[in-house]
């Protein structure tokens, strides 16, 4: 198996994950050493100045922010998406449509539970 791989069983030339024992990962969401970032609220900030409500801004974060994810994906290589699970996220079912136009968009099975347990009384709901 040596010779196929190129090194040898555990050592440090065969550790290729991302969490190297050589300490070369570097993250790409939040850099070493920071505990957030300030890309989102900037971006909070700029829509604000645009004269939106909070309401419209939340709407707008959700949807890039699923525009953002998506496009990550197909950047990793995804070429389609058959099933989406999600729940009530605004925006999301365009955002995925946009940049996976195939995907079929389901509702999560425990917001379907939910719903359906709603019709219930509570004595039967405790059961």
């Amino acid at each position: 198996m040596s010779e196929n791989l190129g090194y040898e069983k555990r050592s440090a030339d065969g550790d290729k994950s991302s969490n190297s024992r050589s300490g070369e990962f570097e993250p790409e969401v939040v850099r070493k050493y920071e505990t957030t970032t300030n890309d989102l609220e900037d971006k909070i900030i700029n829509i604000y100045a645009l004269g939106l409500s909070t309401r419209d801004i939340e709407k707008n974060i959700q949807v890039i922010y699923g525009v953002e994810v998506c496009n990550d994906l197909k950047n990793r290589g995804f070429k389609d998406i058959l099933i989406a699970c999600k729940d009530r996220l605004i925006g999301f079912s365009e955002a995925i449509n946009d940049v996976f136009p195939k995907t079929e968009l389901k509702l999560c099975v425990i917001n379907q539970i939910r719903n359906s347990l709603k019709y219930y009384p509570i004595r039967i709901r405790k059961r």
